[in-house]
């Protein structure tokens, strides 16, 4: 994301339950290993009564049932509150995740492909949550379990031999760091190859259609075989690794502690320092020191994968939006114009001051607007015309948030541009754009993203005036109506007339519609005109037109030419013209 690691703050990934939780999974564990170490010492004493000929005290083999039934009990309850705070911290980062997305702003949101993204708020998630919640948690408390067990040792046993044992304590935390930093790189690889599949299978759904007109869906098909090649070996990879650690300490650490242990036990036994009993008991407990490396092949799989997505999330976390990096910046520079214009700021009204903007970096900008100045006060509904690619569409994105100049200020409805998000500007103004977006529900679900209370007379009273409640009457299900997958079974005519519908009910004081009639037949503008000159009424109204038609109820029309306002010409003048 363009930013090194080392300079990304440690954002919080956690909620305060969350991290509750996470202690009290270590206590659990704690826990665990005293209630299981109580149960192995007890069964050593039952082994000497036997060896020594001694009826099996009741009381003993009842307290070993009850510690052996807690330790279970705690088992269970720390994978119960771990899984459940799994699900809550997975939806609460999630949402937050999606704010910080909503923040950063619509088309400067981000460096990362929308596939990428998807990837990140859904499976990098769901890791991070689970590598959360059901991994430190339970990690701490069996990394503390061996000192748990040192300690049991010695106050039952024998000191001698917990002090021997404790001398192998500290190579198990430098094992499983030193595996940590061999494999972070792998681990790294994964996520990356796996995000970058997500976003070129996206892009080839979305393209689909394309990609079958100019017979370029083989192509693809081949580059996303390829694609998951490389996502296939760098997993293979990952496991291969988890695997391996998993046969090294099975064969090699596991065996040594207990045959260290076993070693020990025999030869104060032999010395007569503990009982067979005891020496059984030593045996058992050293099993609980091996808890920390047990965890080794949870630690690859959801450790240091729950570790690389969290790494993308900080990074992602980090991005500023483009309106605080633009505000720190006139800010630090003293920008007068800036200033300026924060006390200008009037409600309803729509200003631009020395405004230039531009796409891309400062050596390869693209300059779509220069020094533009606009003033559009409140109630007034202004045009705007000019060439394909003049910058008509840049200045209606500026007007609602979506982008922030560089040079110069913007203020719409009593707020800059650059001092506020763009969910805070979009609080004064509608729009309906070229491409109307439409999401997967029904006639009514969409409506009601622009007025969640909306009644259902208030919705019938938008499509009237949008020129689509006649349609919508004929249809089966009426506002119930399934729209499919981004709009697909409607028009694009009845799509761009519920986007219009849409907007009514938003009922801001400044409404922008750019290109509203672009997809619509002639009798269905007229319509559309008519209505949008009642809606219109008593608010701020800017619109592009495709046609000089659509412009015929304005109070005047600027046009747009190679970045510029070149001249203001009055409708009556402008009606009959063709645009160039």
């Amino acid at each position: 994301m363009g930013h090194k690691r080392s300079t990304i703050p440690a954002y919080p990934m956690g909620t305060r339950q969350g991290k509750l939780i996470i202690r009290l999974s270590v206590i659990l564990g704690i826990l665990t290993t005293a209630f299981t170490g109580g149960t192995f010492v007890l069964i050593g004493t039952m082994v000497d009564a036997a060896t020594q000929g001694n009826p099996l005290s009741t009381g003993r083999i009842v307290a070993a049932f009850i510690l052996a039934t807690l330790a279970a009990l705690t088992v269970g309850l720390s994978l119960y509150i771990a899984q459940s705070s799994a699900a809550k911290e997975e939806l609460q980062l999630r949402h937050r995740l999606v704010e910080h997305l909503l923040d950063l702003g619509t088309q400067e949101r981000s460096a990362e492909r929308t596939g990428s993204i998807v990837s990140l708020l859904t499976d990098d998630v769901e890791r991070i949550a689970f590598y959360r919640q059901t991994f430190i948690g339970p990690m701490i408390g069996s990394m503390l379990a061996p000192i748990v067990t040192i300690v049991i040792i010695g106050a039952t046993v024998d000191w001698k031999i917990a002090g021997w044992l404790a001398l192998v304590i500290p190579f198990v935390p430098l094992f499983i760091v030193s595996f940590e930093v061999i494999f972070r790189k792998v681990s790294g690889k994964t996520v990356s190859a796996r995000r970058l599949l997500s976003a070129q299978y996206l892009d080839a759904i979305q393209g689909l259609t394309t990609l079958r007109t100019f017979r370029a869906a083989k192509r693809t098909a081949r580059q996303l075989e390829e694609i998951g090649e490389t996502n296939r070996v760098s997993m293979m990879r990952m496991l291969f690794g988890n695997q391996l650690v998993i046969l090294v300490v099975d064969a090699v650490f596991s065996l040594a502690m207990i045959t260290l242990a076993t070693f020990l036990a025999y030869v104060a036994l032999r010395n007569g320092s503990i009982s067979i009993g005891q020496a059984v008991a030593v045996v058992l407990l050293s099993t609980l020191m091996l808890e920390p490396l047990d965890r080794i092949g949870q630690f690859f799989y959801v450790g240091m994968g729950g570790l690389a997505a969290q790494r993308k999330a900080r990074a992602f976390l980090h991005e500023k939006p483009a309106y605080r990096l633009i505000s720190e910046e006139k800010r630090a520079h003293g920008d007068n114009a800036h200033a300026a214009a924060v006390a200008a700021a009037t409600p309803g009204a729509i200003t631009m001051h020395d405004v230039t903007f531009s796409y891309g970096s400062e050596d390869d900008a693209r300059t779509v607007l220069k020094d533009v100045n606009l003033t559009i006060k409140p109630g007034e509904h202004v045009g705007l015309v000019g060439t394909s690619g003049g910058g008509k569409s840049t200045l209606a994105g500026l007007v609602l948030g979506d982008l922030v100049p560089r040079t110069g200020s913007v203020t719409v409805d009593g707020r800059v541009v650059a001092d506020v998000p763009a969910a805070d500007i979009r609080l004064g103004t509608a729009a309906v754009n070229q491409t109307t977006w439409l999401f997967t529900g029904t006639l009514a679900d969409n409506l009601r993203i622009a007025k969640p209370n909306a009644t259902t007379k208030e919705m019938w009273d938008a499509l009237e005036q949008a020129a689509l409640a006649d349609e919508v009457r004929l249809m089966p299900n009426n506002l119930d109506t399934e729209v499919g997958e981004r709009g697909y079974s409607l028009s694009g005519g009845q799509a761009q007339r519920l986007a219009i519908a849409r907007a009514i009910l938003a009922d801001a004081p400044i409404m922008v519609f750019d290109e509203p009639t672009s997809h619509v037949d002639i009798n269905s503008e007229t319509a559309i005109l008519q209505s949008l000159e009642k809606v219109g009424r008593g608010k701020t109204v800017l619109t592009i037109a495709h046609r000089p038609t659509a412009l015929r109820d304005v109070d005047r029309i600027l046009t747009l030419q190679d970045g510029q306002l070149v001249n203001t010409t009055p409708p009556a003048t402008h009606s009959g013209q063709e645009e160039n």
